[in-house]
């Protein structure tokens, strides 16, 4: 499951809208989730990510952004006393990328 709002804040509040993008780094052991972002801080979100590796506190490597698709079920259920607050529909996960296939994978 991802946040169900942006990652940024406005004003010293958090960003209403929802996430569009996940903000992740690739760096050669894996790729990190470093937040999520909608489309109109989808630029400052990455530009932090990069902000947060040029003073050490993110691994080096490259910074992706990847399109959330929404994806409604009902085979997931829960209540409000669940810990996650797992509901039936609205589900968001990155899209696939053909280089994370690959990781995950492992080598040949």
């Amino acid at each position: 499951m991802l946040p169900d709002r942006c990652s940024l804040g406005e004003g010293g509040r958090r960003c209403p809208s929802p996430p569009e993008y996940v903000v992740s780094i690739v760096a050669g052991d894996g790729e990190y989730m470093v937040g999520v972002a909608c489309g109109r801080h989808s630029g400052e979100v990455a530009a932090r990510a990069r902000a947060a590796q040029a003073g050490g506190g993110a691994p080096a490597g490259s910074v992706r952004l990847s399109p959330v698709r929404p994806v409604g079920t009902d085979c997931i259920r829960g209540s409000c006393d669940d810990d996650g607050g797992v509901g039936g529909s609205g589900a968001l996960i990155p899209s696939p990328s053909p280089a994370g296939a690959a990781a995950r994978r492992g080598p040949r």
